[in-house]
């Protein structure tokens, strides 16, 4: 336990203790001791984030732990699928394979050692979910995490988490009023133990909540409020969705200067970042902004990186509105050729398995975080 606690602070030391381990014993010998050798040495490189090496030493732990029966109730098997979702998701944006690791670990889960396990599981479900546009399914997970708040209230980070999920799923699907009530207990948890990088979180939800309903001035006020804080954060890739939701509200007020600096930044930050989703959302709204200008090349090339890099992560719901983005620039331009050939596109992902036209009728997630 002692080289587990302190992992994620510095896996630098802890690793350094593991190769002592390895040296003094021949882990492999030993069925009980190999599992936990491969698992802890698995999270020191996820927090080195040296991929490939993490995957490996979970894939190693994962299968060690089938000569060792005793170790069953330790989650070991659990945890390493759920790290090697996270991997996936880092690593390669794979949402899918994300989704599938985390299902796999929910079926192994114990509720004994580890014991916070299950709900790390279920919270990233349901990001995955929403990252997928399935949002009802991300609404029954949250559902069933919820029931068991009993087991887990005293770990604040995670009640947060799941209020913050909450937020998000309930304003995707267009119930604001609810999201809002969620985004609010999770800011009164937060205030109370000053965690000041969950109330950064907070606060930009509350930022899209309020401009989906179109209260610009208070959706500005929390987005606002959110930058001025994130200097306490480790997250600053979430400010790439408060800038893009800052940029949304200064086009529908018409603060059009404001609208470009917040946008560049979060279009500058987002490439910079492994976080396609929220890169994506920065992308389209710079199109936007740049529609709104009458300047369709400029928009173009924005919502044609949208649809390139939707296609490749399988962000179906975003490659659609792309595709009708283009459509409208193509319209506005009397450029009939290409009019016609995205709305061709458009015909074939409506008609595709994974693309029916539920599937493109809720609000965009604008990104999300995870354990």
């Amino acid at each position: 336990h002692y080289i587990e606690e302190i992992a994620a602070g510095n896996p630098n030391v802890s690793l350094k203790k593991l190769k002592q381990l390895h040296a003094n014993f021949l882990i492999d010998n030993y069925a009980n001791l190999s599992p936990i050798y491969y698992y802890l040495k698995g999270r020191c490189y996820f927090e080195k984030k040296i991929w490939n090496k993490a995957s490996e030493c979970y894939q190693n732990a994962i299968k060690k732990m089938e000569q060792a029966p005793e170790l069953e109730k330790s989650n070991i098997v659990a945890s390493s699928f759920n790290d090697l979702g996270r991997v996936v998701y880092y690593d390669l944006n794979d949402l899918e394979s994300a989704l599938s690791y985390t299902q796999q670990g929910l079926e192994t889960v114990h509720n004994q050692e580890r014991q916070y396990t299950k709900y790390f599981l279920l919270l990233n479900k349901v990001v995955y979910l929403e990252q997928l546009n399935r949002l009802e399914e991300a609404k029954q997970t949250l559902d069933v995490l919820h029931s068991e708040l009993d087991h887990f209230k005293t770990n604040f980070r995670i009640v947060i988490q799941m209020y913050e999920r909450y937020a998000t799923v309930l304003n995707a699907l267009q119930l604001p009023i609810s999201a809002l009530e969620f985004a609010e207990k999770g800011i009164t948890i937060a205030w109370e133990n000053k965690l000041f990088d969950r109330l950064f979180t907070l606060w930009t939800t509350l930022g899209i909540i309020y401009l989906s309903i179109e209260d610009l001035e208070k959706a500005e006020e929390y987005c606002s409020k959110a930058i001025d804080i994130q200097l306490n954060t480790k997250r600053d890739y979430i400010l790439i969705t408060t800038y893009t939701v800052l940029g949304s509200v200064y086009i529908k007020t018409k603060q059009y200067s404001d609208a470009l600096d917040a946008l560049e930044k979060a279009v500058s930050m987002g490439e910079k970042s492994k976080d396609t989703l929220r890169y994506v959302e920065a992308l389209r709204t710079l199109g936007n902004y740049h529609l709104s200008q009458q300047a369709h090349e400029q928009a173009i090339k924005s919502y044609a990186k949208v649809e390139q890099l939707s296609k490749q992560h399988n962000l179906t719901y975003h490659e659609y509105h792309s595709i009708l983005n283009l459509c409208t620039c193509y319209i506005q331009t009397g450029d009939k050729e290409n009019f016609h050939k995205y709305n061709e596109k458009l015909y074939f992902i409506l008609n595709s398995k994974e693309g029916g036209a539920k599937n493109h009728e809720s609000n965009s997630i604008w990104g999300t975080d995870h354990w």
